[in-house]
C-alpha cells in the first residue's frame, strides 16, 4: 500500500523490521523489492530468530527469482539482498 500512496519511488537501501508474522513479512518484502533501485540493498531484521520471518524469506528465496540472491549474514539475525538485476 506504500506504493499506492506515494507512487513509484526508488530507494538505495530498505531496512525491514516490521511485524514478524509470515503474512506481513511476505507483504513487506514484496513492497520493498518494488521500491528498490537497481543495485540497491534490502536488509531484514530477525531472520533466524522469528519463525515467520525465516519461513517467509526462505520461501521467497525459493520461489521468486528477484529474491534468489537473498542471504543470511551468519552469526546475526540479519538477511540481505542486493538488487543486481531488478
Amino acid at each position: 500500500w506504500v506504493i499506492d500512496i506515494l507512487g513509484k519511488i526508488e530507494f538505495d537501501f530498505v531496512f525491514v523490521d516490521g511485524s514478524h508474522t509470515y503474512e506481513y513479512v511476505i507483504n513487506d518484502s514484496l513492497q520493498a523489492i518494488q521500491m528498490l533501485r537497481e543495485g540497491g540493498i534490502i536488509v531484514w531484521h530477525d531472520y533466524s530468530r522469528w519463525d515467520g520471518v525465516t519461513r517467509a524469506l526462505n520461501e521467497l528465496r525459493r520461489l521468486k527469482a528477484e529474491f534468489a540472491q537473498l542471504r543470511w549474514i551468519e552469526g546475526t539475525t540479519l538477511a540481505v539482498l542486493k538488487n543486481a538485476e531488478y
